[in-house]
């Protein structure tokens, strides 16, 4: 579910993400807003998230967040990374970021051409 989408439980009031109120890095006249708020932005993003796989090293560490089995998973994490730190408000993004960079630094290995990987990797980082 997008976190743009409206969330509530059957005896919570249904709001989404631009309901909640405070200061944001980016507002909707600005180019990002209009950008990743535009109905082709999911495709982009998946077609992206392919286009990393091809990295050996960013492949690996797909595998060890156990995005192979369950590959919507990844997916949906990078949607909501986009959308959070896009749209949502500016405490909202940092603990979003700094909750991506805790989870890629548990991730490290060796890929299948015997190359070590770690997922903080900054050339990693930047090739992404």
């Amino acid at each position: 579910m997008s976190p743009l989408d409206p969330r509530g439980a059957a005896d919570t009031p249904v709001c989404s993400i631009l309901d909640i109120p405070g200061p944001r890095w980016f507002h909707p006249g600005d180019p990002i807003w209009r950008v990743h708020g535009d109905a082709a932005t999911p495709i982009g993003v998946t077609t992206g998230l392919l286009m990393l796989a091809a990295n050996p090293a960013f492949a690996a560490a797909l595998t060890a967040a156990d995005a192979v089995e369950n590959p919507w998973s990844a997916d949906g994490y990078l949607h909501d990374l986009i959308e959070i730190t896009t749209f949502g408000t500016v405490d909202d993004a940092m603990v979003t970021i700094e909750n991506s960079h805790r989870d890629r630094s548990t991730f490290s290995g060796t890929t299948e051409h015997g190359q070590y990987y770690y997922g903080s990797d900054p050339e990693l980082m930047e090739w992404a």
